[in-house]
């Protein structure tokens, strides 16, 4: 599944980032944005049942969302 999120955020990156003409500042912004959603998927996991059931629904619901 991991690897089908990665994917995923590797086509969004080159579509989105990569392809356009930006500056380096935004390109450099919005790479490490995709990197923290995309790190953001797999930690909700681990997050969701170490924590509370109400706080891990909320970090579940902030993360699919």
């Amino acid at each position: 599944m991991t690897t089908i999120v990665g994917a995923v955020h590797y086509y969004l990156w080159a579509r989105l980032v990569r392809d356009p003409l930006l500056s380096a500042a935004a390109t450099r912004w919005l790479g490490l944005l995709v990197l923290a959603l995309f790190a953001s998927v797999p930690l909700s996991f681990w997050l969701s049942r170490s924590l509370p059931p109400e706080h891990g629904r909320l970090v579940l619901y902030l993360v699919y969302t």
